[in-house]
């Protein structure tokens, strides 16, 4: 397979409706409209990207948008909402997740190893790659489903996969078995912790083909986000990577949360 700084090199960008596109102020938080036209967004079309005021390192508007639109979901036992994604963690010293590793993190969806995956992740750049690594790759579902052969989605669908979870987001299970797509065509996919040492021919055969897909620059699309930017995703209809980073100054603050029914109207 190629690495993923090439597949980045030759996909087109991400197309999204202007709709998505949002900027805030202080007093923007208060008001109905941006919380109808976000959650409008993210219903429609399953992202929003938001520009910030300068200076937030520790992820408050992010938080703040979250409760107005979600309920966030706890990282672990230990780890709360907010996580900070840079080398070393939020003090510099943590090493457990794979998110605070240099190297590239290939096509997924968060939360892959829980029962109940929150519908969305959110990203806010305190401090973007300078030298021009991190950089982000998304694949929707509905553009992935077309490629896979029907023998294969079948098996994707009608199968359970064994998912491992990994020990700094371990809460009360080791393992969960569960599909890889569902009958709606949302999504759960983390290469790293399937466990495929029991699998049937016809198993590995379908998230081979799956995970050769992942690669194509044809169904890849690339997407900028930069400092005082927050992305929020769609994390059961879009798959997501990063290149590996360069600049390890580079400081994102995520959260995986749920869109609540009043959002939804």
């Amino acid at each position: 397979m190629m690495d993923l700084n090439m597949t980045y090199q030759q996909c087109h960008n991400l197309n999204i409706p202007e709709s998505c596109f949002f900027t805030l102020s202080e007093s923007d938080l208060l008001t109905s409209g941006i919380k109808k036209g976000i959650s409008d967004a993210l219903i429609k079309h399953g992202i929003g990207i938001l520009t910030i005021p300068d200076g937030d390192k520790q992820g408050r508007y992010l938080s703040e948008v979250v409760n107005l639109i979600g309920k966030a979901h706890a990282h672990s036992h230990q780890q709360g909402a907010l996580w900070h994604i840079r080398s070393g963690g939020e003090h510099g010293q943590e090493t457990l997740a794979r998110s605070h590793s240099l190297d590239e993190f290939a096509l997924h969806t968060d939360c892959s190893y829980e029962e109940e995956i929150p519908d969305f992740i959110g990203l806010q750049v305190v401090q973007h790659d300078s030298e021009g690594g991190g950089s982000n790759l998304f694949i929707k579902v509905q553009d992935l489903i077309p490629y896979l052969s029907s023998e294969s989605l079948s098996i994707l669908q009608r199968k359970t996969y064994r998912f491992i979870v990994p020990e700094e987001f371990r809460k009360d299970k080791e393992f969960i078995d569960a599909p890889i797509i569902d009958d709606e065509y949302n999504i759960r996919y983390r290469h790293d912790i399937i466990d495929l040492k029991y699998a049937p021919p016809s198993q590995i055969n379908a998230i081979n083909e799956l995970e050769q897909l992942t690669y194509s620059p044809q169904i890849n699309k690339k997407l900028s986000i930069t400092k005082n930017n927050i992305l929020l995703l769609n994390n059961k209809r879009f798959l997501h990577a990063r290149t590996k980073i360069i600049d390890t100054d580079r400081h994102i603050i995520r959260v995986r949360f749920f869109l609540t029914a009043h959002a939804r109207g």
